[in-house]
């Protein structure tokens, strides 16, 4: 009796949980997946990495729990570990930035910049990765952008994160560069967090769960008139006037911006 019980229990879960909760995006950090240590921009993706698979939001990951909206994305990488599905050794234009330029949650050909180079037919390619900011963004400009030979770079910049990002970045540069991939624990698991990962239980009473409406939430409506629920959070103090970021970034789009007219290369810079 007890192995029928937990038979149906298994294939209750199998059937009933959401897939997305199987194998995660490994485009989000906190997967702790697709991400190399490195001693110039302190992580980058693995060369022809090539995932397919149900991808949550970003709250949904954050809270751990499923998403209703989640769809099959597939993530590649190229030769050099940014997001783009071919090999290319020069671009028209290029364009530098954070997870807002990688987008590794939706479809390559629903990022902003596949389809600016399909709506001006140019070559474009995608030197985004989530969790830059403008002085790391420098560095990619310096060590990766140039040698594509842009007539014109796109510098993408967010008002969100940028500048708590910056300074992390130039901490970390000043601590000697040590190996960091964040959101990964470096220490084995308690023993309920490994029962937490693998009870079919635990995943049953998550799965049945009722939890409160989002307080910050919306609702967005799409092309075809369909409408999604959009859950909002408010993580970053609504006065940055102060912050010790500013002259970080201030000096990373100053350098990159006299490089950039030096080679005769038009720069627009997006918030």
């Amino acid at each position: 009796l007890g192995i029928s019980i937990s038979l149906g229990v298994w294939e209750f879960v199998a059937l009933a949980w959401p897939t997305d909760h199987l194998a995660d995006n490994p485009w989000y950090m906190s997967s702790g997946e697709a991400l190399v240590g490195d001693q110039d921009l302190h992580w980058v993706r693995p060369p022809h990495l090539n995932w397919t698979g149900s991808s949550r939001g970003d709250l949904a990951m954050e809270t751990n729990s499923p998403d209703p909206d989640s769809r099959i994305i597939t993530f590649q990488t190229d030769f050099q570990g940014f997001r783009n599905s071919r090999d290319l050794r020069e671009a028209e234009v290029i364009v530098v930035g954070d997870s807002f330029t990688e987008a590794g949650n939706v479809e390559e050909a629903e990022t902003f910049v596949w389809r600016m180079g399909k709506q001006l037919d140019v070559v474009t390619r995608n030197l985004g990765i989530a969790g830059y900011s403008p002085p790391s963004e420098l560095i990619v400009l310096q060590k990766f952008g140039l040698s594509c030979q842009p007539r014109a770079v796109i510098w993408q910049v967010a008002e969100t994160n940028d500048l708590d990002d910056a300074m992390f970045f130039v901490q970390w540069q000043q601590e000697g560069r040590p190996s960091v991939l964040p959101g990964v624990s470096k220490s084995k698991p308690t023993h309920r967090e490994a029962w937490l990962r693998r009870s079919p239980t635990h995943r049953l009473f998550d799965l049945l769960h009722n939890d409160e409406p989002w307080p910050f939430r919306g609702d967005f409506r799409d092309g075809e008139g369909t409408t999604h629920t959009v859950r909002f959070e408010m993580a970053f103090p609504p006065d940055a006037s102060a912050h010790p970021g500013w002259p970080v970034v201030e000096y990373s789009l100053a350098v990159g911006s006299q490089l950039l007219k030096e080679k005769n290369i038009q720069l627009v810079v997006m918030m």
